[in-house]
């Protein structure tokens, strides 16, 4: 039997370790999985936060979970300026950095209007207005369910 490993929170887990051998999920395995993606929106939410913080606008959380394997959420965020989208995406890697999160990846520049933080679970976009309104990453992730900042509310 070949075993695929499955991001779950800050580790790597074999699915056979998550499913049995009649394919069917083991309650832990669900609990565990459903604990890791309430774990992605926290993280989301604190992130959502600190840009608005900064004086990002257009906060948009995204929960992503049911249509990607990819992550859990996307935050979606406007700067008025290429130094204020520097100033957003170094605020979240120092975040992300206290918390003990790796950043799997950023893409993008502040020049080029759009700069990308891949932390796992959570996808950071942020964006000048106009590259914003260009890819519109909402209308494409149109039947994801929108998010909350406030973490009672979801």
């Amino acid at each position: 039997m070949r075993e695929t490993k499955v991001r779950t929170g800050n580790e790597s887990v074999g699915v056979s370790d998550m499913v049995t051998r009649r394919g069917q999920a083991t309650d832990a395995s669900v609990a565990r999985l459903r604990a890791d993606a309430e774990e992605g929106r926290a993280l989301a939410r604190e992130l959502a936060r600190a840009i608005d913080d900064k004086k990002g606008r257009d906060i948009v959380i995204l929960d992503i979970s049911g249509q990607s394997s990819f992550a859990d959420c996307f935050v979606n965020a406007t700067a008025t300026n290429t130094r204020m989208l520097a100033t957003l995406s170094e605020e979240v890697g120092d975040i992300l950095s206290r918390k003990g999160f790796d950043i799997r990846g950023v893409e993008g520049r502040p020049e080029s209007g759009w700069v990308l933080v891949d932390c796992g679970d959570v996808i950071v976009n942020l964006f000048l207005a106009e590259q914003r309104e260009k890819y519109q990453i909402e209308k494409i992730w149109g039947d994801a369910t929108r998010i909350d900042v406030d973490e009672n509310a979801e």
